[in-house]
This record gives structure tokens, C-alpha cells and sequence, in this order.
């Protein structure tokens, strides 16, 4: 099971209610010696190119601190705000967890940490034009809203490639269904999206924004997917995924999307028995987030 399957479908609009309601009510700062850090896998992107974070938390004081212990967007502790030149507004994740997290003790020094996208929710494509978005987190008491700790605000610079972008976001329903499908690596179902993204490759097979499709690709396949609407389960196709991967150029992925790139591989390397490659794989992933334990959460999912 992915990390995405375990979530289950909201109402953004209430949602946003929420978030708007909190930040508006509550005043920031670092309360409890709390100390939220935030940083993006890549900080320069094209239109359309999907965009990672990891958050973490840390206990700075010499007592143990009592906290909700998950920073996934989904379960509603950590928000995210986006600005860009006067306009602020909060992301809105596309979906929450009905999380049954009770609260902990984080000991002195410990932290918690996360990765998660923030390319695509509730209000459609966060980053759609070119320009300079500066992005925050907050760390918040998720049954009140009350602010514990905020991160610096990290910088993503967005630029214009070659038109592939501004056809991904384009608004169109194809356009929706697309930056879904990116955001579960999976769907289906989502027929005019898996259309909208091919239409991107053969228009612009050399662009990143396409890689990042072939991966969708690649991941989705590389899973069994139950169609809920038909009744069908299509069985996972391993050699179709690893077709997708072989397209892909990993020098220009974020360290999220690759760790993902190296997950789909490994689950489909897994699928056909391939031991040596398995092995190899793994030793590329833990090269990878041996420093970074938001992004080796990632890579423990593989198996699960």
C-alpha cells in the first residue's frame, strides 16, 4: 500500500474554512522550544513541474514535548502558506487522513519529519505561472489551530520551458485529471488525465515535465489498480513500467522524484525476481536519503 492510498478523499472547501480560520486567528512564533524546518527538493522548476518538500520538527529544550506526531499535510498538524509578490493564501491539501494519531512525547533532541507534495490539491495547480513563490510552515495544534512553531520561508523560482508546461496546466478537465494522476503516481480512472499527460509527451517528449509523466507511468503500472467505476483490477506490468523508466533522464529530478524513480523500479525489478538489480537499487536509494529521513520514509514504503 502507498502513502497515497491511505488517504482518504475531504471537502477542500472546508478544508480552507479551517486553514484560512487558523492562520487568521492565531499569531506565529516558537512556542515550547519547538524548532520547524522546511526545505524543497528542487528549487528551481518549469511550469508544470511537480514540486516536493520535507518539514521537520525538532525539540529544542531539555524536557520532553508533547505533540501530533505526523507533519503529512493530510493529517492537518503542519499548514502550508504560498506567497507570491502580495498575494497569500494557503495550500490546501487534496485530501485528509482520518488519522487516529493521539499525541506524544518528543524527547529532547528528537525530531519528527516528512516529505510531501505541494504541486496539486484542493484549489488545482499551486504554482501556474512563472515568477517567485516563497513558501512557510507552520506546526499547529490540529484540534484548535493554535500556532507552536513556524519554519523560514524557503524560495522556489518557476520559469517558463517550452510551452509544455502551460499545456499541462491548461484548465481544461484533461488538465485536473493530470495533476491528480501526478499526485497519486496512479488513477486509471482518470481517463482525460492519462490522455492530457500522453498528449504532453508527444508533444514534448524532451521536456522534464514529460519525464515526470513517464514516471507516473511507470509507478502506476508498476501497481495493481482496482477500478472502481468498472469492477476491474488490473494486474501491475512490470516490463511496461520499466519501459517508461528507461525514458526518463534522473539527472534532472528532484531527490523526491528520484527516490520515487528508484522505488518504481525496485517494486518492478521485485515483480520479475531480478535480484542483482534489487540489490543494486537499494544501495542507490540509501545513498540518497542517508542524511535526509523525510525522504527514507519513501523508501521504506516500497515494501509496504
Amino acid at each position: 500500500m502507498t502513502y497515497y492510498d491511505k488517504r482518504k478523499k475531504a471537502g477542500w472547501q472546508v478544508v480552507l474554512f479551517t486553514i484560512l480560520t487558523s492562520f487568521g486567528a492565531t499569531s506565529y512564533g516558537d512556542n515550547a522550544g519547538l524548532k520547524l524546518t522546511t526545505s524543497l527538493t528542487k528549487e528551481s522548476v518549469v511550469i508544470g513541474e511537480p514540486v516536493y518538500m520535507t518539514a521537520t520538527l525538532t525539540n529544542t529544550t531539555p524536557n520532553p514535548a508533547l505533540i501530533f506526531p505526523s507533519l503529512h499535510l493530510e493529517d492537518g498538524a503542519l499548514r502550508i502558506m504560498i506567497r507570491k509578490g502580495d498575494i497569500r493564501h494557503p495550500f490546501v491539501p487534496y485530501s485528509l487522513d482520518l488519522t487516529d494519531l493521539k499525541l506524544t512525547e518528543l524527547a529532547e533532541g528528537d525530531s519528527i519529519s516528512a516529505a510531501f507534495p505541494v504541486f496539486y490539491g484542493g484549489r488545482g495547480w499551486t504554482f501556474p505561472s512563472e515568477g517567485t513563490y516563497q513558501i512557510e510552515g507552520v506546526f499547529t495544534d490540529p484540534s484548535n489551530g493554535e500556532a507552536i512553531a513556524k519554519s523560514a520561508p524557503v524560495e522556489l523560482s518557476v520559469s517558463k520551458d517550452d510551452g509544455s508546461g502551460e499545456l499541462l496546466v491548461d484548465g481544461s478537465k484533461g488538465s485536473s485529471e493530470a495533476g491528480k494522476f501526478l499526485l497519486w503516481q496512479s488513477g486509471d480512472h482518470l481517463r482525460a488525465g492519462i490522455a492530457h499527460l500522453q498528449e504532453l509527451i508527444d508533444q514534448y517528449p524532451n521536456s522534464v515535465v514529460s519525464d515526470h509523466a513517464r514516471l507516473a507511468f511507470a509507478s502506476s503500472l508498476s501497481r495493481p489498480f482496482r477500478d472502481y467505476g468498472t469492477g476491474k483490477l488490473r494486474k501491475p506490468d512490470p516490463e511496461g513500467a520499466l519501459n517508461y523508466l528507461k525514458m526518463i533522464d534522473p539527472n534532472r529530478l528532484s531527490s523526491y522524484s528520484e527516490v520515487w524513480r528508484i522505488n518504481t523500479e525496485l517494486r518492478s525489478q521485485t515483480l520479475l525476481g531480478n535480484d542483482t538489480q534489487i540489490q543494486t537499487l537499494r544501495r542507490q536509494a540509501a545513498e540518497i536519503v542517508e542524511n535526509n529521513p523525510a525522504l527514507r520514509q519513501l523508501v521504506e514504503s516500497v515494501d509496504q
